[in-house]
């Protein structure tokens, strides 16, 4: 599955199902309003 806005590209995804700012259902039953883009490890 290929998906831009779900938990695995979320900066606040921990894995496992859980979330950072503790908004698994809320969020991840919704559309997704807490996303915040995963910022990347960038050489530069």
């Amino acid at each position: 599955m290929n998906c831009i806005r779900c938990c695995e590209t979320c900066r606040h995804h921990l894995g496992g199902g859980d979330c950072r700012i503790n908004l698994e259902a809320e969020c991840g039953k919704g559309y997704f309003e807490a996303w915040e883009p995963r910022e990347e490890d960038k050489d530069e």
